[in-house]
């Protein structure tokens, strides 16, 4: 008997210098929850976020972002029902060049081709003719100026300096087989005291995935997820980007699938300027994109 219980303590002895000694968890808890990770606060998953897609880099003032991007762009709207856009869009310094091409169902699915150029400092769009403006050669105002496609997602750039956090921790989330933290937010802006958003960021990458905007008081709802993301230039650029859009007339849906993308540093001036006659004559824009968001 005395055998048997000195080779229990030298064993226990053994293990304690091994470092391995066991101590079983107590009865309330698992060791599942023994093993969680802490979760990181609201404010430290935002600055992780912005090192992780690099769009902050578009906002550098001493080195701005020129690119140019190919897409194909699937839209169905209460305005004009579904219609399917190819473009490639330029940009330089606050100026936007577009070579469109539109097929949509309200028109049969012809192809209509045409340019627009939009100063964005100014609110500022012209529209190459198209078959439904009166002369061909000039260039017409559009009643609203478009915004660039990564507008879509440059304009969710996670910044803690323009974000009030509805709780101190997010929460955690899975989807998919994959997990995301999930944070409430306002905005410090007067504009958007309306608005409230919710973001779905990956808690392995620290990507976006999912930002989701109500506005209660106009009964708007707005839904932005991001998938196939590339890394360019030490930026995250999403391949492919949904959107759905719920509003009190309706509802629109809009697919962007970006082709290829790449930053430009050669981009000519001349691209930017119209080349033949402005005429002063309010053209209805062909494809002014559905994105609204805070």
């Amino acid at each position: 008997m005395k055998s048997e219980r000195l080779k229990s303590i030298m064993r226990t002895l053994l293990f304690a210098a091994a470092g391995t000694l066991f101590i079983a968890p107590p009865p309330h808890l698992s060791a599942g929850v023994l093993c969680q990770e802490p979760v990181p606060d609201c404010k430290e998953v935002i600055q992780l976020a912005q090192k992780a897609s690099g769009w902050s880099e578009f906002f550098d003032p001493e080195h701005p972002k020129q690119y140019v991007l190919n897409a194909n762009i699937t839209v169905d709207d209460p305005l004009d029902g579904p219609k399917k856009i190819e473009s490639k869009e330029t940009y330089k310094k606050g100026r936007l060049h577009r070579e469109l091409t539109i097929r949509s169902k309200k028109n049969k699915n012809r192809p209509q081709d045409f340019i627009t150029i939009t100063y964005l400092d100014k609110n500022e769009e012209w529209q190459s003719h198209t078959g439904l403006t009166p002369v061909k050669g000039n260039y017409y105002r559009a009643i609203r100026a478009s915004k660039p496609i990564v507008n879509s997602f440059i304009s969710h750039r996670p910044d803690q300096d323009y974000l009030i956090f509805d709780t101190e921790t997010p929460s955690v989330i899975e989807e998919d087989g994959i997990k995301y933290y999930k944070l409430s937010v306002k905005y410090k802006d007067p504009k958007f005291e309306n608005w409230h958003s919710t973001y779905l960021i990956n808690t392995e990458d620290y990507l976006i995935f999912r930002v989701e905007q109500i506005n209660a008081k106009e009964s708007i709802k707005n839904v932005f997820t991001y998938k196939n993301y590339k890394h360019i230039d030490g930026v995250a650029i999403p391949h492919l980007i949904l959107q759905n859009l719920t509003f009190p007339k309706g509802k629109s849906t809009e697919e962007i699938a970006i082709n290829n993308f790449s930053f430009k540093n050669d981009i000519p001036d001349s691209l930017f300027e119209i080349p033949s006659i402005k005429v002063e004559f309010i053209a209805v824009p062909l494809y002014i994109s559905s994105i609204h968001s805070a």
